[in-house]
Order: C-alpha cells, then sequence, then structure tokens
C-alpha cells in the first residue's frame, strides 16, 4: 500500500489572520519598548554611580589638603566638572600624598600634576621624591604638564615612565650628578624649566660648579623633543655652553 506524502508545513507571518499579526505586532513592540526603557534605566544608573564615584573621589582628594583644577565651566557628559589636573603643593607629608594620588588617579581627564610648595624657594623643600613619583606614574598615564619644583628628585630616570609629558618645571631638585645625565631619557619633554635658585645654597655647593653645568648642557643637547629651555639666573654659561644650546629657544627664568 502506497502512501501520500505531505507537504511539511510552513509558518508564514503575512499567511496568519490579520488579527493575530497585529497581537504579534503588538507583543514584538511591547518587548521593544521594554528592553529600551530598561537599557536607558540601566544607563542612567551607570552614570549616577560614576557621578557618586567620582564626587566622593573629589571630596577625599580635597580632605587631603589637594585641590582640583578646573577646565573653565565644561561639564563631563555625566554632569561633572571637566578637570584638567590636580594640585598637592599644600600637602604637607608624602604619606598624604600618596593618598591623594589614590583618589585623584580615579578621576578622568587629569594632564596637569604640581607638586611644587607654596611659598618656598628652596632644594628639596617639598616632600614628593622619587617613590612618591613612581607612584604616581602607576596612577596617572596621561601627565603632559609636571610641576616639581622645590621637590626631591634626586634622578630624572624616574620621569621617564611619562610619555606624554610635555612641559616639565624641575628646578631646585637635589639632581645628583647621574640625575642630571638622565635628563637625557626624557623623550618626550619639549619644555624644560631647570636650575638652583635657592639662594641659601654656599657658593662651592655642587650646584653652583662648572662641572655639574657642564654635564647639565650636555644632557640638554640629547633630549630628543626639547625646543624651549628656561635657565634659571644662578646659571651663568659659558660662551661655549651657549653655542652648544643654539638650538633651542633659551629663556632667562626666575623664581618667585
Amino acid at each position: 500500500m502506497s502512501h501520500a506524502h505531505l507537504p511539511a508545513a510552513r509558518f508564514s507571518i503575512p499567511s496568519w489572520p490579520a488579527w493575530v499579526q497585529m497581537i504579534v505586532a503588538c507583543f514584538a513592540g511591547s518587548l521593544a519598548g521594554g528592553y529600551m526603557a530598561a537599557k536607558v534605566a540601566v544607563s542612567r544608573s551607570d552614570e549616577s554611580i560614576r557621578q557618586q564615584m567620582e564626587m566622593r573621589s573629589i571630596d577625599r582628594f580635597v580632605s587631603l589638603g589637594g585641590e582640583v583644577l578646573r577646565d573653565g565651566e565644561q561639564l563631563s557628559p555625566i554632569g561633572m566638572p571637566v578637570l584638567r589636573g590636580l594640585g598637592f603643593y599644600t600637602i604637607k607629608s608624602a604619606n598624604d600624598v600618596r593618598q591623594a594620588i589614590l583618589f585623584g588617579g580615579m578621576l578622568p581627564g587629569i594632564s596637569q600634576l604640581h607638586f611644587a610648595p607654596f611659598g618656598v624657594n628652596r632644594v628639596g623643600a617639598g616632600v614628593t621624591d622619587g617613590d612618591v613619583l613612581r607612584f604616581a606614574n602607576r596612577n596617572f598615564k596621561n601627565i603632559e604638564y609636571l610641576d616639581l619644583s622645590n621637590c626631591r628628585i634626586e634622578d630624572a630616570s624616574v620621569i621617564q615612565p611619562m610619555v606624554n609629558l610635555k612641559r616639565l618645571r624641575l628646578a631646585n631638585n637635589p639632581l645628583t650628578k647621574n640625575g642630571v645625565e638622565s635628563l637625557s631619557l626624557l623623550d618626550s619633554v619639549v619644555e624644560l624649566w631647570i636650575g638652583w635658585p635657592d639662594r641659601t645654597l654656599s657658593p662651592d655647593s655642587m650646584y653652583r660648579g662648572a662641572e655639574l653645568r657642564k654635564t647639565l648642557v650636555q644632557a640638554l643637547t640629547e633630549m630628543d623633543k626639547l625646543q624651549k629651555v628656561h635657565l634659571y639666573d644662578d646659571l651663568q654659561l659659558t660662551q661655549s655652553e651657549k653655542n652648544q644650546l643654539g638650538k633651542f629657544e633659551v629663556v632667562k627664568a626666575y623664581m618667585n
């Protein structure tokens, strides 16, 4: 006995009754609308969380003595002030600076760090040293401007990981001879402030000697991107040294 083969049933929405199609369309629209509403709610919740985290970080940073530097009156997409930099200049201890770095590192868009202590003009007066700066390197990845005037940096190589750094203030730091030589490692720096305008230094200080000045001039000539050098008035260059720096714009600088 032969059996007839029935064609497989095919489901096609256009073949369904109009009232069924309407129900399906309404159901699908409801699902899509619910998905979009849920997506918007999640997005707003995420923005609220980010806003709260930024506010807490700013509050903790300021409570340690730090100052946040705004980029005009701009606001971010989540309604927070757009920040360009952080000031650590009134923080009195290295431990508090580290804590401030930790909270400041949670803030987006930071491109400037100011460690120079207020109201001093003395080698090593600040609390920021190489260890503090290494900690900063791990927390800030896009620093373009760094002020370390009157701090405790002994070797410029600790600055090298800041690969986006363009402008560096390094006056009145206790750089060793090797530390001065390591300026040549700062491949990205375009503009540099350097010198030891500390009036309390004795005339026979290493920083008043011809040997260190010679080392400094040589290191500057080896900095790949350097264009402009601000030399403090304590550095009296010979004509030969001026000639060596002839490719740079050299500006006489004065410490306030």
